[in-house]
């Protein structure tokens, strides 16, 4: 069906929100494994919604490396075994790169966009609002998730311990 839309229709990885980039996760590592079994090439692209608030879109795509692949396959991935493999978080993870490319009509458009809002002497760029402070609701419901993901990687950090032990 999608074929003759002309629409890419083949699965390449899979897509995770990951707030403030936190993508070294067990459950990420289990998914890249089971989708780079299926797919050869398969990546995640990994998209941090906390960053892209912040005027920085965030996406990352990243692929297990051949190394890390074959000891997540054993289903050994404790730390005596990532060390023994020389595996670290630089050399876990290969990174592509993610480019982002606008069709001709939006360039058309995004052009006369800026051509309307200079004749009309408006312009689009930050001026002093961009820089408001967050709303109290706003500040808690960060600092409730940062709590959340401190009280994850706590979580995580407790669990290697023991099984270091």
């Amino acid at each position: 069906m999608f074929r003759d839309l002309n629409y890419d229709y083949e699965c390449v990885g899979f897509y995770q929100a990951v707030p403030f980039g936190s993508c070294y996760d067990e459950d990420i590592v289990s998914l890249l494994v089971e989708h780079q079994k299926n797919i050869e090439h398969a990546v995640a692209l990994i998209y941090d919604p906390i960053r892209t608030e912040q005027g920085k879109l965030s996406l990352r795509a990243f692929r297990l490396s051949s190394s890390a692949l074959e000891i997540c396959e054993k289903g050994d991935l404790s730390p005596k075994e990532m060390k023994a493999a020389g595996l670290t978080l630089k050399n876990m993870f290969d990174e592509f790169p993610v480019v982002i490319k606008n069709s001709h009509l939006h360039n058309v458009f995004l052009a006369q966009l800026e051509m309307d809002s200079v004749e009309k002497g408006k312009s689009y760029e930050c001026g002093a609002t961009a820089f408001k402070m967050a709303s109290p609701a706003l500040l808690g419901q960060r600092v409730r998730l940062l709590i959340k993901e401190t009280e994850g990687q706590l979580q995580t950090a407790d669990a290697m311990r023991k099984r270091r032990n």
